[in-house]
């Protein structure tokens, strides 16, 4: 397992899909460089 964020408001929530919008948290930055990376 790994820790991660919800990024979410209850907003989303009415959405008859079930969505979960989560942000994995993690220390390795060897793929830091890529495009879609966020520090």
């Amino acid at each position: 397992m790994r820790p991660g964020l919800v990024l979410q408001k209850d907003l989303r929530n009415d959405s008859k899909l079930n969505t979960v919008i989560v942000a994995a948290i993690t220390s390795t930055m060897k793929f830091g460089e890529l495009p879609g990376s966020i520090f």
